[in-house]
Parts: structure tokens; sequence; C-alpha cells
């Protein structure tokens, strides 16, 4: 299995697959249910396309991590400087909640550029809308793991609550960004749901929609 932003890839039985994970994107929300409910698996036959695939990994990694930093850089860079001067004194309640929300916004659009990115990196190679498809159960195999994800996930989300509840109380600049970081890693946690080497798969039904 090699590990994209938003695909993985998978071997089963000599067969190679593509798991499109923000195929149905309120999973970015609810990471839990990805174990809970099967998903569309792409098969991939053309071997020379598999091929540029893999070795578009780093490029699209590389990618990912430069508009990352671009994109937060120019978040801090614009966003902030002019709101710097005015959270320096004391904001009501009202305008700090806006401000919240505003910031909520603007991190689940950059979550969702960053995976439309992604999918047209993959859709340069291959469209996955006209390969043959098959539905598989996902899980992790390990208990382990799935303790670890729980206690990552919710770690992250009270830390998530204690930003949100010093900067309404303070309008402090530090928690603003700490509640930028927090949302931005829960919205990219369901990448985690497929950990490599440590995933279990299995076919719920036979359903093969074949296409060509």
């Amino acid at each position: 299995m090699y590990r994209k932003m938003r695909y993985k890839f998978l071997t089963i039985n000599d067969e190679n697959y593509i798991i499109d994970q923000d195929r149905r994107p309120w999973l970015v929300f609810f990471p839990f249910a990805f174990w809970m409910i099967p998903h569309t698996a792409f098969k991939i036959d053309d071997k020379d396309k598999l091929e540029q695939i893999k070795l578009s990994k780093n490029e699209t990694k590389t990618s990912y991590f430069s508009a990352l930093g671009v994109g937060v850089s120019l978040l801090l860079a614009n966003l902030l400087k002019p709101l710097m001067a005015y959270l320096n004194i004391q904001t009501s309640v009202l305008m700090n909640v806006i401000i919240l929300f505003l910031f909520l916004l603007l991190v689940t659009f950059f979550r969702f550029f960053l995976s439309n990115m992604n999918k047209n990196s993959l859709y340069n190679t291959v469209k996955l809308d006209h390969v043959n498809t098959t539905k598989l159960w996902i899980r992790p195999k390990s208990i382990k793991y799935v303790l670890a994800y729980l206690f990552a996930y919710f770690f992250l989300l009270a830390f998530l609550v204690m930003s949100i509840s010093i900067f309404i109380d303070t309008g402090n600049m530090v928690a603003l960004i700490c509640f930028m970081i927090s949302v931005f890693s829960l919205q990219i946690f369901n990448i985690a749901t497929m950990p490599p080497g440590n995933t279990k798969v299995k076919l719920p039904y036979q359903e093969v929609t074949k296409h060509g």
C-alpha cells in the first residue's frame, strides 16, 4: 500500500486498487464512520498508469506540503496582521465567536482545496470514473491502533475545545492559532484510518461495476 493525501493503494491477490478516502466528504468530520461502511475500490489494470501514479507519489506529497506551508503563511500574514491591533484590546464574546467561525470556514476551505488538488493530480494519470470497481470493508488489524487513534483524536478535540474557550474569553492570538491548527489536524484525521501495513480488507458482498 502506497500513501497519498487523499488516496490509498491496495494490492489484493495481485490486483491493484485505489481507495478514495474523501469520496464521501462527510467522513472528514466523522472519521470513525470510515470503518463502519463499505467503500468503493477502483481497480487499476493498466500497469503503466500504475507506475506513473507511484512515480508521482513524492511529487504529490511535496506539492501538498508546499501548498500547506504557503497557505498557512498567507493566512497568518494576510489575515492575522490586520487583526493584531484590534485583538490586542478587549473584544466582545460575540466578536470572538464570529472570528472563530470565519477562521473555521477558511481552514475548512483550505482542507478541501488540498483534497481537490490531490484529485486533479491523480486524474491527470487515470480517471477513476472509467475503471472497474468493487466494494470493500476497510478496518485496522490491531485494536491497539484503534485505541491509539481514539486517544489522539480526542486529545486534539480537547485541545480544540480549550483553544476555543481561551480565545472567546481573552481574544488571545496564540489560542486562535492553536484553534486553526487543531481544526486542520482533525479534518485530515480521516486519512489515518488506513494505516500502512496494518489494514484489514474484506469483501462484504460480490458487487462489481464494470466500465467500458
